[in-house]
Formats: structure tokens, C-alpha cells, sequence
């Protein structure tokens, strides 16, 4: 018990003396700043500010914007970045290549093969037509009672002559029952198919009639090719029919025919027919398709088709 009690003792001694000696250095130290000049205390706070300066410093430096943090509306983008010059198309979207329209502005193209069209195409069939009129009429309060059957007749294609624009070629001729058309062939740019609009006129006596009643048609023409098979699809409203009926019509034809020309031009005909020839008769280009088709020798420079049909 004594032992302990001893040492004990020495230790709160020990302390005691460690207590004395901290605040003597400390006093010492306090007395050599208070010794310093004025200016020397003035620059000893400087170096400490400029120290805490350079740690805040650095301290901003090495700190990083958040990940996916986006720069300030006004934030320059980094040097060499171009804007997009106007508005891009969709990605994978090409601008169609030149021989894509080859069909627009082709005058010479059609001047090569406008005379193909002209000549006799033989009629495929009995086509088809669907005629409303009387209390079926698509204007009475109580349409539709039935859609009637369909009725012809129609008659062989006459196409008396062609000429070629820039846009397409057209032609003029003579077809359905008894009208008279005009065309507009092209190869359409976006199908490469030789499509064309059609408009024609037919002048009918219908029963009881003293006078000609005036038939509207409008509708699309369309080729295999120059020359080739063919197909009209035309309608007719009841106001484009002079109220008289309204329907809708198509029909069929074989390539231009050399053989169903010259035999359109002997044959005899029934008392409603009139032949290509006779349709033709005032055109001058159809004279020369009927003088190509009598060759002995077909004459390929005159630009015309139907020769081995």
C-alpha cells in the first residue's frame, strides 16, 4: 500500500513540472512574436492568409462536376465543333439519284418512242361497265336497289397520233363504245410503269331524244409499254353524263396490231361499228402506220410498232 501510495505521489509530481514547463514555451514564444516589429506581424498574417488562399484554391480545382451534370445554357461548345449546317434529312434517308426522275423533262426520250403508241390495239374481251341511271340513280332518295349488270359493247383502241413533250406524250384517238380521248402518257418516276390521265367525250341519241346528249369521261390510261398492252379505266358522273346516268367503266386491249389494222380497214362493219380507219381518217400519222403495216419490209426508222403482230 505504501508503494503505490509512492508512486502515485512521483506522478502528480511529474505532471506538475510538464504543466510548468508548456506554459513557460509558450510564454517564451508569445514574448519573441511581441518583440517582432510591427511589419513583421503584418507580414506573418499575410503568409497565413496566402496559405489558406492556395488550399482553397486547389481545393475548387480538384473538385469535379457531378457525372452527367450538363454545362450552363451560354457554355461555348469546345473549339472545332461546327454547327449543323441547315436541317439534316433522317438518318439513312437518301436523296433520290437523278435517273430516279427519268421520266420529267425526257423530250428526247419521248421523241423516240411517241409514234409507237399510234395504231390499232385490239380489244381484249368485253371489258367491263356498270351504268346507274333511272330509279337506280346514284342521285335518287332510294339508292341503291341493285348494282346492275355489266354492259357493253366496247370497240377496239383507235390511237391516231402521238407527239412527245417534255413531260410525257400525248395522244389522241378514238375508243370505249363511240368516244373520243386524249392522253397523257409518261413513265411515272416513282413506279417506272408508262401510266397516263385520260379525258374523253362521247356525243349518245339516247331513245326519245331529238338532239345528241354530251358524255363526260375522265380517268387513267395505262401502257406495258409503247405500243403494248393496254388498259382504260374511266368514270363518269351523273353531271359529267348530262343527268342521264352516272357510271364507272374498264377495258382490255392487245399490243398495237399491224394484222388487225389492215383488216380493221377491209372489213365490214355492223351498223353501230366505225372503224379505225374511218375514225383515223382525217390524221396523217395513222395514214403512215396503215402505209408501214402494208410494207414488204418493215421500216424500223419510221419509229412505228405492230409490224410482226
Amino acid at each position: 500500500m505504501k508503494l503505490v501510495l509512492a508512486i502515485f505521489i512521483i506522478s502528480l509530481v511529474s505532471m506538475g513540472h510538464g504543466i510548468q514547463d508548456n506554459r513557460e514555451s509558450n510564454d517564451g514564444s508569445r514574448a519573441v512574436y511581441d518583440a517582432l516589429p510591427t511589419n513583421e506581424h503584418t507580414t506573418n498574417h499575410r503568409n497565413v492568409n496566402a496559405i489558406k488562399k492556395n488550399r482553397e484554391t486547389k481545393a475548387l480545382k480538384s473538385t469535379k462536376a457531378p457525372k452527367g451534370t450538363k454545362a450552363p445554357k451560354g457554355t461555348k461548345a469546345p473549339k472545332g465543333t461546327k454547327a449543323p449546317k441547315g436541317t439534316k434529312a433522317p438518318k439513312g434517308t437518301k436523296a433520290p439519284k437523278a435517273k430516279y426522275f427519268a421520266g420529267v423533262n425526257d423530250l428526247d426520250g419521248y421523241q423516240k418512242v411517241a409514234r409507237k403508241f399510234v395504231g390499232l390495239n385490239p380489244i381484249e374481251g368485253v371489258g367491263s361497265g356498270f351504268v346507274l341511271s333511272g330509279d337506280n340513280a346514284i342521285t335518287e332518295p332510294t339508292f341503291p336497289e341493285e348494282n346492275p349488270q355489266s354492259g357493253g359493247p366496247r370497240q377496239d383502241m383507235c390511237t391516231c397520233d402521238c407527239v412527245a413533250g417534255s413531260d410525257g406524250v400525248g395522244c389522241v384517238g378514238w375508243g370505249g363504245v363511240n368516244f373520243r380521248y386524249s392522253s397523257l402518257l409518261w413513265t411515272d418516276p416513282y413506279t417506272n410503269r408508262w401510266d397516263g390521265q385520260i379525258q374523253a367525250t362521247e356525243l349518245k341519241r339516247f331513245t326519245g331524244d331529238d338532239t345528241d346528249t354530251l358524255l363526260n369521261f375522265m380517268g387513267s390510261d395505262h401502257r406495258a409499254y409503247p405500243g403494248g398492252y393496254m388498259v382504260f379505266n374511266v368514270a363518269c358522273t351523273t353531271q359529267d353524263c348530262s343527268q342521264k346516268f352516272s357510271g364507272v367503266f374498264r377495258q382490255g386491249f392487245t399490243a398495237v396490231s399491224c394484222e388487225a389494222g389492215l383488216a380493221d380497214e377491209e372489213r365490214p362493219l355492223e351498223p353501230w361499228e366505225t372503224s379505225c380507219a374511218t375514225r383515223c381518217g382525217n390524221a396523217d400519222t395513222y395514214t403512215k402506220w396503215l402505209a408501214y403495216c402494208e410494207a414488204s419490209v418493215e421500216d424500223a426508222s419510221l419509229g412505228f410498232s405492230g409490224y410482226s403482230n
